[in-house]
């Protein structure tokens, strides 16, 4: 199963649809960036290059979209937490708006 992406922008907007999951913001976001942190199979905190909004953080590990508060969680306007260290091998990318 593969979810259907679609950005669109504007001057003032931004509108991110991922499969049902519809996001409508203004500001600045951040795609497909890889946090900080070492991937060892211990190592569950990460950090993002810039500060984030808290709720518009999307996690997703080897391309598979991780659900907050079940998978991860945040704190601060950096820190993303892994609720299970990922290993050696797996990628992670965030999504998020600056905030």
């Amino acid at each position: 199963m593969s979810d259907n992406v679609r950005i669109t922008t504007t001057t003032d907007q931004v509108v991110l649809k991922v499969g049902a999951f519809v996001s409508t913001s203004s500001g600045s976001f951040v795609f497909g960036e890889t946090p900080s942190g070492a991937v060892n199979g211990s190592n569950a905190t990460f950090t993002t290059a810039q500060n984030f909004v808290a709720e518009s953080v999307q996690v997703f590990i080897n391309g598979i979209s991780q659900t907050n508060g079940v998978d991860y969680t945040t704190s601060g306007s950096t820190t993303i937490t892994l609720n299970v260290s990922p290993v050696s091998g797996d990628y992670i990318r965030v999504n998020y708006k600056i905030g």
